[in-house]
């Protein structure tokens, strides 16, 4: 998927006040991905980075407001998310500056809805309302699984992103799994959560 359909519904998402359009918005943007998009999306639907932090705070990434846009649109997800990490590993004397570069990098490659999309990603500053209980009946929709089942599976798991991508690549056996493949002895599981 290209980030410019997940940076189109992240930006509907926002801009309208219904739960149940939010929810069929991210439903059928989440049922376009390829399987192994579904964890990156889902992950950054909900405004999360996967990995964490990469280092730069807002005056670096602000720094680079004036990095001139794309005029077409290529970036895809597991593009942006390997350029992610690679943020992530730059470390030692120098790591602002040599992120900075390689983010610019990153930004020249998107137009500008994009830029303005991962910016506030980096930053965990993406506010359009897909917050995890909306994507919980989300991935519910696209994957024609009760809410209730994958809202377990996301109590067990800790991870909604993983139980989005379990749930539309494996349907009902692997939402379950997902959440009972991580709930083990001395791990704490989300309140609501009854039993393994």
């Amino acid at each position: 998927m290209q980030l410019r359909e997940l940076t189109a519904a992240a930006n509907a998402v926002a801009a309208t006040r219904s739960r149940k359009q939010k929810i069929a918005t991210l439903a059928a943007c989440l049922a376009r991905m390829d399987p192994e998009e579904i964890q990156t999306g889902a992950s950054y639907l909900m405004g999360l980075l996967p990995g964490g932090p990469v280092g730069l705070g807002p005056a670096a990434v602000s720094g680079l407001g004036g990095v001139e846009a794309a005029s077409t649109s290529v970036l895809e997800l597991n593009e942006v998310q390997g350029a992610v990490d690679k943020l992530r590993e730059v470390s030692g004397q120098g790591a602002t500056r040599r992120r900075q570069h390689l983010l610019a990098a990153l930004l020249r490659r998107a137009v500008g809805e994009e830029q303005d999309f991962l910016r506030r990603l980096l930053l965990g500053e993406l506010r359009q309302g897909a917050l995890e209980g909306l994507l919980i009946e989300a991935i519910a929709l696209a994957a024609d699984i009760p809410t209730a089942a994958i809202g377990r599976a996301v109590m067990l798991a800790g991870n909604a992103a993983a139980v989005a991508r379990a749930a539309l690549t494996e349907g009902a056996a692997g939402g379950a799994a997902a959440g009972s493949a991580t709930c083990t002895s001395g791990r704490a599981i989300r309140p609501g959560a009854s039993s393994c």
